[in-house]
């Protein structure tokens, strides 16, 4: 049975459905970095994905369940030929993708069979499943900042910034940080003349190399996606 769309869910999709390709992202930070990122690497500008994919926040993967259910009851869900989920691996790649593809059984749409894929053609809706960074065995990390920590403008910096880090969680006398992942992008970030406090805000600023090899799982999925509008045309 389809999750019942709470009011807080209804209210969090704010503009209407207008693309074919709608992409869920948890929060601000994401929907700034794929703004950009569709515009800036080399492979992906050309095919202009930002005339084709719209994107909304759901502020928080916990909303997704809700979020997806309140989306599928909206006026103009019928203009989605594919629907992307793309959610941090958090503690497990695999048990991240598990959970997404529950919900979408659950509220009766597609899943892929594997992550970083798509759903097989045939239903009114498309799903597509990215869990970042990508592969595990790829990019040390389980979220969106590693996979941002992996591709910075200034590759030089990193060595401090491991050490600096290395020294606050090795000292008994310092709290350890809460997220050493959100940590460690908040001290590359502070490590910029012109110094943002979000990894969106990096991301407009040109802090991280949209065109890194790190991004080719990433850049493939989205290529596939112009390649199923296309063959649906």
């Amino acid at each position: 049975m389809p999750a019942l769309p709470t009011e807080k869910n209804k209210e969090s999709f704010t503009s209407i459905i207008s693309k074919s390709v709608y992409m869920l992202v948890e929060g601000k930070d994401e929907e700034a970095f794929f703004n950009k990122f569709f515009n800036k690497n080399q492979r992906l500008e050309p095919l202009n994905l930002n005339d084709n994919i719209q994107i909304e926040s759901i502020q928080g993967i916990n909303n997704l369940d809700a979020s997806i259910g309140a989306l599928i009851t909206r006026t103009g869900f019928e203009k989605i030929e594919i629907l992307l989920i793309i959610r941090d691996a958090d503690n497990s790649h695999n048990s991240s993708f598990d959970s997404v593809r529950h919900i979408l059984h659950k509220n009766g749409l597609p899943s892929p069979n594997n992550m970083n894929d798509f759903s097989e053609s045939g239903g009114s809706v498309t799903t597509g499943v990215y869990i970042l960074p990508g592969k595990p065995e790829d990019i040390t990390g389980n979220m969106l900042e590693d996979l941002c920590l992996s591709i910075p403008d200034n590759p030089l910096i990193m060595p401090y910034i491991d050490n600096y880090l290395s020294l606050i969680t090795g000292d008994p006398n310092v709290v350890d940080p809460k997220n050493i992942h959100k940590s460690k992008l908040l001290v590359f970030l502070a490590s910029h003349k012109d110094v943002p406090n979000t990894l969106g805000l990096g991301t407009k600023k040109n802090y991280f190399d949209l065109n890194h090899a790190n991004l080719y799982l990433l850049v493939e999925f989205f290529a596939k996606v112009k390649t199923l509008l296309e063959d649906g045309d």
